[in-house]
């Protein structure tokens, strides 16, 4: 049975920003430096496993609800997840919980109710959930460790606590790997800092259309995303553990 949502049942307080957007971004993490600080399952992959799709402006400013009350939706999207078997599974094997003892629908639960019912209004029912299957799950270019080996391939680009990378390396190497190849910032990378000079890389931002359908170049954005260091120079470390 496909469920609909109801939107008129959402108090009109909630949506604190608009649900108007420009684009989609693809929110990988990279799993050392996220289970650095976190409690995670063993053993930690070294990957980027996917965070969540954030709808976002023309200037890279991701929306979400500031207050998350949207329960109604949850009940909806949960009856979904728990009915629709092939959905599940799909999911399960995407876009999963690193954190040891949460299961996977907490986390499905609040990229939904945080950032996907921003874009409720344009991908409608389950959409925005088999987009993830479709553009990071089941994508050769960007599943799993693909993108570590065509960093590694193409860039001489590799996961140690050792070597040290510049920001436009990375971000250019990326960009190549989606097809834009004369562009050296088509996507966007995040980092937390390690000292005044060295940062680590946390993620990394794919942008896709509106409608989830085809990856485009990221809109040029003044947000350094912590990938800056103190001194403006930063040197990334990508960690094989934190």
């Amino acid at each position: 049975m496909k469920l609909f949502f109801s939107f008129t049942t959402v108090p009109q307080q909630v949506i604190s920003q608009s649900t108007t957007y420009d684009n989609m971004q693809m929110v990988l993490q990279w799993a050392p430096t996220f289970c650095g600080r976190n409690n995670c399952n063993n053993p930690v992959p070294q990957s980027f496993t996917l965070h969540g799709l954030w709808p976002a402006n023309s200037t890279g400013n991701v929306l979400h609800l500031q207050r998350v009350l949207v329960c109604n939706l949850y009940i909806c999207m949960y009856l979904q997840w728990t009915t629709d078997r092939q959905l599940r599974t799909a999911l399960q094997k995407c876009w999963y919980s690193l954190i040891r003892g949460r299961p996977d629908y907490i986390l499905w639960k609040h990229e939904w109710s945080y950032h996907g019912y921003c874009s409720s209004q344009t991908i409608k029912d389950t959409g925005y959930f088999w987009a993830a299957v479709l553009k990071y799950g089941k994508n050769i270019t960007i599943a799993g460790k693909e993108i570590v080996n065509k960093l590694q391939i193409s860039a001489g680009i590799s996961p140690s606590n050792d070597k040290v990378y510049k920001k436009i390396a990375i971000t250019s190497a990326l960009s190549k790997i989606l097809g834009f190849n004369n562009q050296v910032d088509a996507v966007y990378i995040s980092c937390t800092a390690k000292n005044t000079t060295h940062d680590i890389l946390h993620e990394i931002f794919f942008c896709l259309d509106k409608m989830l359908g085809n990856f485009i170049p990221c809109p040029p954005s003044p947000d350094t995303r912590g990938c800056d260091g103190e001194d403006k120079s930063s040197k990334i470390i990508i960690p094989t553990k934190v």
